[in-house]
C-alpha cells in the first residue's frame, strides 16, 4: 500500500480528500459523480472551505470505498491517505 504524506496543514480534511481523489486517479469530475454532488462542493471542500458534515462523510465513504484509508499520526502533525496499490495511479 502506498502512503501520501504531508506536513501539518490548516485543512487536513482538505488535503486528505484531495490526495485520495488523486491517489485513485480520480478526476473533480470523477468523484462528484461518484459521491453524487455537485462538482463544486468537491472544488469548496479541497479549498479548505466548509461544507455540511453529512456531504464530507458521504464523500470520505465514497473514496473509503475506492480503498482510500485516511490516517494521522500521534501528534496530528501529519496526516497520510494510504491508496491499495492496484488502484494508485502511480
Amino acid at each position: 500500500m502506498k502512503t501520501l504524506a504531508i506536513k501539518q496543514i490548516s485543512s487536513p480534511l482538505a488535503e486528505q480528500f484531495k490526495m485520495a481523489r488523486v491517489g485513485l486517479d480520480l478526476t473533480v469530475r470523477d468523484l462528484a459523480q461518484i459521491a453524487q454532488v455537485n462538482k463544486a462542493t468537491i472544488v469548496r471542500i479541497e479549498a479548505g472551505m466548509t461544507v455540511r458534515e453529512t456531504t464530507a462523510a458521504a464523500i470520505r465513504a465514497k473514496l473509503e470505498a475506492k480503498g482510500a484509508r485516511f490516517l494521522t499520526d500521534e501528534d496530528d502533525k501529519e496526516v497520510f491517505v494510504a491508496i491499495p496499490k492496484g488502484n494508485c495511479s502511480y
